[in-house]
């Protein structure tokens, strides 16, 4: 009969609470007289209150319990007996579990019956459960000092009946909390409805364990004449429940108000796979030799590239010295090298200047710094012929790249200073003059940007000056402290310059027209300038000069520099962000290919041909190549490549390409003999 306790203990522990007395000071039979018995409990309840009634959804419960009892009434009643010192916890027990199982029905298929705010939330749900069950603790503290006062033998060890009883009933909930997790899994008992029940199941194993406790140490409550005192100290096995319980709860609050983020991984562990990501070199590096067809036969271009490349489509234009002394302009067929046409004027000096390729034209100068009554062409971008009635006549050199904007052309010419002419007929329209009187020597291409005209100087005073577009008047005028023969460039409200001594090719020189010795020894720097004030915001100084032009990105400022490196510099700030070696010298522009507006890559070449594609956040080496096809420098500064590379961006299936251009010639077994030639790299992502 003994093992039957546990058992129906779990069952009398749900349906009891349904049944309980709600008189108080007063004499109550067994809930279930009802069934025909005689009464087996007489309880007397002396707390001064009325007992709740416990309301639980169990009642499908009641009639087999009354079976039950109609069939083992001894061990009902012994049950009934046991568990009526538990009367605190089984209302806290029936009113969390029913209010858990009307909230989860609420929230699943009422949500919008449910106020707004946070008095309804989960954290305050297990706020209200967590009161509840600590007023039960209070209620049941109270209720034990009395019953102990009026009955001391309540304090007693518990006895096998209750222990056995306890452990039905952590049995049984053990059995609902893992049946709920193989239909619903483990996490679902720690959620509402389910959530309460596990809690309820804590706070039985919690006052099981305390009732075994009690009985192993029973006698050391035995006085030294071996006698049990009529008052034990000792917690009562209810108030261990609902304790467990209150802390339950308050763990519930805590993690219920905290932010659910989930587990936060940190750290960075990288693995075998290749770390750089960028895009992909396909195949090896190309060399299109230009060409010219000569009835049947075809015959390379003699000279070298000197300029940069301008796109016109299919087809590349640019700037070759055939000698010291004379030069052509080219364009040719990017994909073959043959030449559509050749600007062949008999005294074209070598072209050091980029091509201006706009609305259907070609504007383009001549000579180096030691040319004078140098001009500026131009012809139309289809045929080479002239568009002009005569190229437009300067007493200088016109080697930096013109400028159209506004139906003006605006264009270097040393101590000329800057011209602005009409873009259609070549008519001068106003002058910024130079010279030496002026302090004035412009060779860098001019930007133009939001009506202004932005320069610099590298002979007799090294400023940067910002002149009105219309007009030509000076807005204003900074001292940079170092020459000015790079293209500025203009973005987000600022003007970038590279600057430094020397030129091109030297890191000082001395120039006769100044007089006195100005290099005295290597320096540059790149500075980043107002554009409204000019007023100087950053400069990061460098070990030799900076005459190439800049590249820049959302993020950053390039510079190749005369001392092999490329610098990445902060845009904001004009802080180091990295620089990589690429050679013993940069004498050309980096590039920058980006996509939606975020860098991909860089690229630039050193003046012996070194090709590089670097990572535009790190700097590190994504592909490189130390040799170009038919090209050799020898360690001679007329063989310097100092031609920027142009990057053609075009979207694929997979991701996108790039094909790099830049241009230089083909070496012979004779050094002075030279081809000009364009290499072209590839190179994917996504492929």
């Amino acid at each position: 009969m003994r093992l039957l306790i546990p058992l129906f203990g779990a069952l009398a522990f749900l349906a009891l609470p349904a049944c309980a007395p709600v008189a108080t000071a007063a004499t109550t039979t067994s809930p279930l007289a009802c069934a025909g018995t005689e009464p087996l409990l007489t309880v007397t309840e002396g707390l001064g209150s009325p007992a709740l009634l416990g309301v639980i959804p169990s009642f499908v419960l009641i009639g087999p319990l009354a079976v039950v009892a109609a069939l083992f009434p001894g061990v009902f009643a012994r049950l009934a007996i046991g568990m009526r010192r538990w009367r605190a916890f089984l209302v806290v027990a029936s009113l969390n579990s029913t209010l858990a199982l009307v909230y989860f029905a609420l929230v699943t298929y009422r949500p919008h019956w449910l106020p707004p705010g946070s008095g309804f939330g989960p954290a305050a749900i297990a706020g209200y459960f967590t009161l509840f069950a600590f007023v039960g603790l209070v209620w049941a503290g109270r209720r034990y000092r009395q019953m102990a006062a009026d009955a001391p033998e309540v304090t007693a060890s518990p006895d096998r009946t209750e222990i056995l009883a306890l452990a039905g009933l952590t049995a049984f909930a053990a059995l609902g909390t893992v049946l709920t997790a193989l239909f619903a899994g483990w996490d679902s008992t720690l959620r509402v409805p389910m959530r309460e029940f596990t809690f309820i199941g804590l706070a039985l194993l919690a006052a099981t364990l305390y009732a075994g406790y009690r009985a192993l140490t029973r006698r050391a409550d035995l006085g030294p004449d071996g006698r049990a005192p009529a008052v034990r100290l000792s917690l009562p096995g209810e108030a261990v429940a609902l304790g467990t319980l209150v802390l339950c709860g308050f763990a519930t609050v805590l993690l219920t108000s905290a932010p659910n983020s989930g587990p936060v991984a940190t750290g960075t562990e990288t693995g075998d796979a290749e770390t750089v990501f960028g895009p992909r070199l396909v195949g090896e590096p190309v060399a299109i030799a230009a060409f010219e067809l000569e009835g049947d036969k075809r015959e390379r271009v003699f000279g070298r590239v000197m300029s940069n490349l301008a796109l016109d489509g299919e087809r590349l234009v640019f700037g070759i010295s055939v000698s010291p002394a004379d030069g052509r302009v080219l364009c040719v067929n990017r994909a073959t090298g043959k030449v559509e046409w050749a600007l062949d004027d008999p005294d074209l000096k070598a072209v050091f200047c980029t091509p201006t390729v706009i609305n259907g034209k070609v504007y383009c100068g001549e000579g180096m710094h030691e040319d004078r009554g140098r001009r500026l062409f131009c012809v139309g971008a289809g045929t080479g012929s002239p568009v002009w009635k005569e190229p437009f006549k300067t007493a200088s050199h016109t080697e930096g790249a013109p400028a159209v904007a506004g139906g003006k052309v605006y264009f270097p010419a040393g101590d000329d200073g800057l011209y602005c002419a009409d873009a259609d007929t070549g008519a001068p329209v106003w002058q910024f003059k130079g010279g030496q009187e002026k302090g004035i020597h412009i060779d860098a291409a001019p930007v133009v940007s939001n009506g202004t005209v932005f320069v610099g100087s590298g002979l007799y005073s090294y400023v940067a000056v910002a002149l009105d577009a219309i007009s030509g008047a000076e807005k204003w005028r900074t001292d940079l402290g170092l020459r000015v023969f790079g293209q500025p460039l203009v973005s987000d409200g600022n003007v970038f310059y590279g600057v430094g001594t020397g030129n091109m090719g030297a890191d000082v020189w001395h120039y006769d027209e100044e007089g006195t010795v100005r290099d005295a020894e290597a320096a540059g720097a790149v500075c980043c300038l107002d554009a409204t004030t000019g007023k100087e915001k950053w400069r990061y100084p460098l070990p030799r000069s900076v005459h190439t032009g800049l590249a820049a990105d959302a993020f950053s400022i390039y510079a190749g520099c005369r001392d092999g490196f490329v610098y990445a510099l902060d845009r904001r700030t004009g802080k180091l962000r990295w620089k990589a070696g690429i050679g013993s010298s940069v004498t050309s522009a980096p590039a920058v290919a980006a996509e939606g507006g975020f860098p991909v890559a860089v690229y630039a070449v050193s003046r012996e041909g070194r090709m590089f594609c670097l990572n535009p956040q790190t700097g590190a080496v994504v592909w490189w190549r130390g040799a170009l096809p038919g090209y050799d420098w020898a360690g001679r500064d007329e063989n310097n490549i100092m031609c920027t590379p142009l990057v053609l961006s075009t979207a694929t299936s997979a991701g996108s390409k790039r094909t790099i251009y830049f241009g230089a010639h083909l070496t012979d077994p004779n050094p002075n003999v030279r081809h000009v030639a364009v290499f072209k790299f590839e190179d994917v992502i996504g492929e």
